[in-house]
């Protein structure tokens, strides 16, 4: 199985959210990487209501504040889903669609676990950004939850805007598919999916 440097990979034999995945998700996710206080927005899933879950990560040294959106609402009270995951989507599609044209011998491994799994790591490191922090502001503002909105470009205006260009890797002389927001090279399918360029990206916060 694929290891990425910013992928915690689990597994359930539904397929949906456990309370034992939530608890692993805050475990191994949410309290490395976060200090102080922390607003966790949470829908009714079942599975992650039992506010008993939070109690081990609210303390002086990791404050989690639980706060459920009423139901009904998620569309319009949470950040993810006001317009943040539409933009992921974007990406996650576009990634696909050019693959299914331009490199099909790829497309095959693309939909294994595998493939999703590169993909992930792939979309994770470009939304990581600091050029789309204006855009996660705005989602914020979306949900009500910021009182001022800020100018942005999306991944349309970052990773696509770029017109006929080709692959600005030397050497390559293949039809460009995505600009990389951090380095701002344009990368063809190769360089991008296959090459992982996330680990030879010169700005990535990956490298070693």
């Amino acid at each position: 199985m694929v290891h990425a440097p910013n992928l915690i990979v689990s597994c359930s034999k539904s397929g949906k959210l456990s309370t034992s995945h939530v608890t692993y998700f805050l475990e191994k996710c949410v309290k490395p990487n976060a200090t102080g206080n922390i607003l966790y927005l949470l829908d009714h899933w079942s599975g992650q209501t039992d506010k008993n879950i939070y109690k081990p990560f609210q303390n002086e040294d990791f404050n989690l504040n639980v706060m459920l959106i009423p139901e009904q609402t998620t569309d319009r009270l949470q950040p993810l889903d006001t317009y943040f995951n539409r933009q992921l989507k974007l990406l996650h599609r576009n990634t696909f669609s050019h693959c299914k044209i331009f490199n099909p011998e790829d497309y095959v491994h693309m939909t294994t676990r595998d493939g999703n799994l590169i993909v992930q790591f792939l979309n994770h490191f470009i939304l990581k950004s600091p050029k789309f922090s204006g855009m996660i502001q705005h989602s914020w503002f979306k949900a009500g939850l910021r009182e001022n909105d800020v100018e942005f470009l999306g991944v349309n205006d970052l990773c696509f805007n770029f017109g006929n260009k080709n692959c600005d890797t030397p050497g390559c002389s293949n039809v460009g598919f995505i600009k990389c927001p951090w380095c701002s090279n344009v990368l063809c399918h190769i360089e991008y999916y296959r090459d992982y360029h996330t680990m030879k990206c010169l700005q990535s916060p990956y490298l070693s």
